[in-house]
């Protein structure tokens, strides 16, 4: 599926909901979205896109023409998208935001803190260079430690990962394998990583092994 693309028009392809807020004009504009109701407005859409896909796929969320996104905006969209994500509702459908600025970064950063919540993002350059987060890759954006950010990145550099793996390439840390396991079972709750098919351990027995969204 195309990415969302956060812009003023809603049009349906096939009956498919191919982008919410589709930017029709020729020049692309700063986009500025404020406010519970707008925000309210816009959620269905964004409910019917991950609907719409197949079990374990990506909706990424295009935020390049975003300027500015206020608290509530967030608040109605991404942060309620999130929350019932967590809770499967959506199944193994997973959310990105991508191409997010710098002082979009800011703002979202603590509207998710705030609310508890984390996200999957790829800031776009100039933000990557001199935002809040100097990852060049994709990272965590919201509510989550150092530990769990580092567990992220390990994953991320590993392509996929087991909680026996974790333990073997965090000596440092001195994991257990069950806090290996709740650590990486917390990044798939929050939407960060999807668990692929399990694993025969070698002398028996089966692990879960987990992979990044993105």
């Amino acid at each position: 599926m195309a990415p969302l693309v956060l812009a003023p028009e809603l049009p349906l392809v096939d009956g498919e909901v191919l982008a919410a807020y589709l930017h029709s004009a020729a020049e692309p504009e700063d986009l500025i979205l404020v406010g519970r109701l707008e925000g309210k407005r816009v959620l269905p859409t964004l409910i019917a896109a991950l609907e719409a896909m197949p079990p374990r796929s990506i909706l990424p969320i295009d935020c390049g023409r975003v300027r500015i996104m206020d608290n509530s905006f967030a608040d109605e969209t991404l942060v309620m998208l999130s929350r019932r994500r967590s809770t499967d509702e959506f199944g193994q459908r997973y959310l990105f935001l991508e191409n997010v600025r710098e002082e979009l970064e800011a703002n979202l950063a603590t509207v998710f803190r705030i609310r508890e919540v984390f996200l999957p993002v790829q800031l776009s350059a100039p933000a990557a260079s001199g935002g809040v987060s100097s990852a060049e890759g994709p990272s965590l954006l919201g509510d989550i430690g150092l530990e769990m950010r580092e567990t992220y990145q390990v994953a991320l550099r590993q392509g996929k990962l087991t909680a026996r793996e974790l333990v073997e390439l965090l000596p440092d840390a001195r994991l257990s394998i069950a806090a290996a396991s709740n650590r990486l079972t917390r990044l798939v709750k929050g939407g960060a990583l999807a668990e692929l098919d399990s694993e025969i351990v070698e002398g028996g027995g089966r692990q879960k092994v987990f992979t990044p969204i993105y």
